[in-house]
């Protein structure tokens, strides 16, 4: 059995929030925009190396996936210290093999034949597939599906760093998180009175320190609403202000709430 060891050292998942799309530097070969990301200043705030896995476009599906695959390698130090901000819940993946650079245009990354995929984004696919997409969310989709099979990652989640023995901070990458969360469990329709009972009791499983931006805290899109200093990127993703607030909120949350 091999024995894993404990770094003290910082580990952030999620979409392009985090990995820091459209700011000073992210187009650069290769990007030099780490620097105002706030996992940097998180880090730097904790005094604690990091390790970045968030990639642009990414669901709640592969952002889950890498993070279990990589607390899994027991070649690589189990980190003190997580950050996870989960993405749409609209967004999903698929299986294809198509050509990456399509959807280089929307910022998208392609890993492992697994296209990260929402109806907004289905202008960046094949003429086939923006079919199947239209049609899957104008006559199937409910948000109701994503919600439950999210709150099922951010429980286990939850669980398996109390377990591992990390430091857990989580919650939504934008303030239409909470909005669709919030008109689910408004609409009384006797019909769905069963789902909306689950869904509550599964949030109340999750500690406040995994509800940023879910009725805790705030998520980074409404920080920048809220300061007038603040704005949002053309393709409306925060401004380099906005990442130094948020890390330091996080670090608030790390040393003030959680010790």
């Amino acid at each position: 059995m091999i024995e894993r060891t404990e770094s003290n050292m910082l580990l952030t998942n999620g979409c392009s929030f985090v990995w820091g799309d459209e700011l000073e530097g992210f187009d650069h070969d290769p990007p030099t925009h780490q620097k105002h990301t706030f996992t940097h200043k998180l880090a730097k705030l904790l005094e604690l190396p990091y390790e970045n896995l968030a990639k642009c476009g990414n669901g709640n599906d592969k952002i889950f996936r890498d993070v279990i695959l990589r607390l899994n390698d027991v070649s690589l130090p189990v980190p003190t210290h997580m950050v996870i901000l989960w993405s749409g819940w609209q967004r999903m993946e698929t299986a294809n093999p198509t050509d990456r650079n399509q959807y280089a245009k929307g910022h998208i990354d392609v890993e492992d034949c697994m296209i990260q995929f929402s109806e907004e984004r289905s202008v960046y696919a094949d003429e086939k597939s923006w079919g199947a997409i239209t049609k899957y969310f104008n006559e199937f989709y409910d948000v109701r599906t994503s919600i439950m099979h999210q709150l099922t990652y951010m429980i286990s989640m939850q669980k398996l760093c109390d377990a591992m023995g990390i430091k857990l901070i989580q919650g939504a990458f934008h303030a239409r998180l909470l909005n669709n969360l919030s008109l689910v469990l408004d609409n009384d329709d006797e019909k769905w009175r069963p789902y909306n009972r689950k869904i509550s009791d599964m949030i109340s499983q999750l500690r406040k320190t995994s509800r940023l931006g879910l009725g805790h805290w705030d998520d980074m899109y409404t920080m920048v609403k809220k300061n007038e200093n603040f704005y949002l990127k053309p393709e409306n993703h925060p401004c380099e202000g906005t990442h130094h607030e948020y890390a330091k909120l996080l670090h608030h949350i790390f040393t003030n709430i959680m010790e």
